[in-house]
């Protein structure tokens, strides 16, 4: 009996140990920015595993935003009278704001996000953002 109890428990501590090493763990989410609450955000997006995506459908997803959170603006400035451009070729300027600053943002223009998270985003449903970096012309 007890040796049953042990096998059990040795299994189910194996796959939680699979399940918290495995190297596949979501830790990114790229998206657009759809509301700014009090202390997080809402994006819609997909999760990422370094770099490639992890999901096909797009999802909404709640981010908390504390004090440690990096926050980092990339602005740019369309040419004038250029017609196509190349948004690689465009000046870019790149500035750490505060939680402010990117609340008044998303009220004058659509925002793309990309959030690193402190840890995988499966299983929870409010993960913590470590650094939320984003793009937005200037005014």
């Amino acid at each position: 009996k007890y040796l049953i109890i042990l096998l059990v428990l040795l299994i189910i501590g194996s796959v939680m140990f699979w399940f918290w090493q495995r190297p596949d763990k979501p830790n990114r989410f790229e998206g657009t920015l759809k509301e700014v609450k009090v202390n997080s955000i809402l994006v819609q997006g997909q999760y990422t595993v370094d770099r490639e995506k992890g999901s096909k459908e797009l999802m909404i997803l709640e981010i908390k935003i504390d004090q440690s959170t990096r926050i980092i603006r990339n602005s740019f400035i369309f040419p004038k009278g250029e017609g196509m451009v190349k948004m690689d070729e465009l000046p870019k300027k790149e500035s750490q704001v505060n939680f402010e600053t990117l609340k008044n943002d998303s009220k004058r223009s659509a925002i793309g996000l990309f959030v690193d998270l402190t840890w995988d985003i499966l299983g929870y449903t409010k993960p913590m953002a470590k650094e939320v970096r984003y793009l937005v012309p200037e005014p």
